[in-house]
């Protein structure tokens, strides 16, 4: 019974926790940025761009 308790405690303290507001904005404006300046300046696609600048940057990005 301890062990069992003592491999769920870590394990619910790893639970997802939603996007404070301001990380939300931060992920919002950077992405703005890269879709803008690629799509008008390199003049890709939406897909090459979330393909080739957007995916995988942050981690903590990738859900929202």
């Amino acid at each position: 019974m301890l062990a069992g308790a003592l491999i769920a405690a870590p394990l619910a303290a790893q639970q997802a926790r939603a996007p404070a507001p301001y990380t939300l904005a931060i992920a919002a404006g950077y992405k703005a940025l890269m879709t803008c300046s690629a799509m008008f300046i390199g003049g890709r696609s939406e897909a090459q761009i979330a393909r080739d600048e957007l995916h995988g940057i942050y981690t903590d990005y990738d859900a929202i």
